[in-house]
């Protein structure tokens, strides 16, 4: 199993927003619960402190919102659906 990739995620700058915001944040299913996502999350913050950018926000589906909370991500307005899944807003000064 070397050199397998477990989790991913993306960023990219948002100009309506002006902010970054992070997506596809995804890990392997028997790597959940290691701490990988997390540590990928807080890779992508540090990456876009670097762009000189201080706030990201990111798309989270409802029953992941605890895993941001834990991460200081707060909620910005109410639920909504993205391909039929209930999503919330969420914004983070870094």
């Amino acid at each position: 199993e070397a050199n397998v990739a477990v989790a991913t995620c993306r960023f990219f700058y948002d100009h309506k927003k002006e902010m970054y915001v992070l997506g596809r944040i995804a890990v392997l299913k028997m790597y959940r619960g290691k701490n990988y996502g997390a540590e990928l999350v807080k890779a992508a913050e540090r990456e876009i402190i670097t762009r000189g950018y201080r706030k990201c926000g990111l798309s989270a589906q409802e029953r992941a919102m605890g895993f941001y909370k834990k991460l200081e991500y707060n909620q910005m307005g109410n639920s909504y659906l993205d391909e039929g899944c209930p999503h919330v807003w969420m914004e983070k000064e870094l």
